[in-house]
């Protein structure tokens, strides 16, 4: 029968992967979506507006100018990344029984919390940006 400290060890495994997992599948959703609605073309699409200068568009003349489509969500993937990555080195190192274990949890955690924040605010803007430009 798994004791209570069984039980609460697999409830914590659980979540550091769902954070770790659920920011990643953001980021694949995100990727996947600018593919699929705005291929290759020759209209323009409208990236951001700015007060001063008005709209910022981008022609898809060229295959060469579609790859910035994509710096956002790489941007958003290299961030979760090194969250992850700091978050995974916290989570083993919490293992030892002399660590401290709390502090080290909920640091990994907080990691991959905002990990997952940058996903949303990533998800947000290429909702806009799809919503303008679909």
């Amino acid at each position: 029968m798994n004791t209570k400290k069984e039980l609460i060890k697999k409830k914590v495994d659980f979540l550091f992967w769902a954070l770790a997992l659920g920011g990643l599948f953001l980021n694949l959703v995100g990727l996947v979506l600018i593919r699929i609605f705005l291929p290759p073309s020759d209209r323009v699409v409208i990236l951001h507006y700015n007060s001063f200068l008005g709209i910022d568009a981008m022609s898809f003349n060229f295959r060469d100018e579609y790859f910035q489509l994509f710096l956002a969500p790489i941007g958003s993937l290299a961030i979760w990344l090194v969250n992850f990555l700091i978050a995974l080195t916290f989570s083993k190192h919490s293992k030892d029984p002399e660590a401290n274990f709390p502090e080290k949890k909920l640091v990994s955690y907080l990691l991959l919390s905002s990990g997952l924040v940058v996903q949303i605010e990533l998800g947000i803007y290429l909702g806009a940006l799809l919503v303008v430009n679909f």
